[in-house]
This record gives C-alpha cells, sequence and structure tokens, in this order.
C-alpha cells in the first residue's frame, strides 16, 4: 500500500502525464494542506490528516460517501481546510488519479 500511496503523491505534483493523470499541484499546496485539514469525526471527534483516505477527503473538499467503506471512524466532514486550491484543481481530476494509483480502476 504504500508504494500506490507515494505513487498518488508523485503523481499530484510531477507534471501531468497522460489519460490517468491530469493534475500537477505545487508540493507547497499538498503539503499545506496535509498540514492544515481537519477532518470532523463521528461523536464530536476531529482529527488531522491520518491516512490516504483523509487525504482524499481534504483533497477533494468533499466526504464522498461509500469511498472507503472499511475505515472504521471514517470522516463525516471537513472541520477547517485552509490551504488554497490552485487553479487547476478539480475534484473529479484527483478522484481520477487516486482510483487509478490505489485501486488501479
Amino acid at each position: 500500500m504504500e508504494g500506490a500511496v507515494a505513487s498518488f503523491l508523485f503523481h499530484l505534483t510531477n507534471p501531468t502525464d497522460g489519460v490517468h493523470d491530469n493534475v500537477q499541484f505545487p508540493g507547497s499546496y499538498v503539503a499545506d494542506l496535509i498540514s492544515t485539514c481537519i477532518l470532523t469525526l463521528p461523536f464530536g471527534y476531529y482529527s488531522v490528516i491520518d491516512g490516504a483516505d483523509c487525504m482524499i477527503h481534504c483533497l477533494e473538499s468533499d466526504i464522498g460517501a461509500g469511498s472507503f467503506p472499511t475505515r472504521t471512524f471514517g470522516a463525516t466532514g471537513i472541520s477547517s481546510n485552509p490551504a488554497t486550491k490552485p487553479g487547476s484543481w478539480s475534484a473529479a481530476s484527483i478522484r481520477q488519479l487516486w482510483r487509478w494509483d490505489l485501486f488501479r480502476l
């Protein structure tokens, strides 16, 4: 799994290279997002990013129902996401990228 997550992080910042990779974000945006996004959890708890699923929720600015069904206490919302989205930001492109890198879908 580490290799798939590393591939996803690499593809977030490298130049776009084809069908599955239409995303190119500055590394500073990805680092800012990882260090500042706070997710809402069940029972009134909050969490910083602690897994690839949480990072993807923050990247997409959405909590997709059913995206990560095996997560025991998955995020229910995004409490804070102060990272400034780049002009090229697209939730659909991010979803296409992570689905390919993590699951080859």
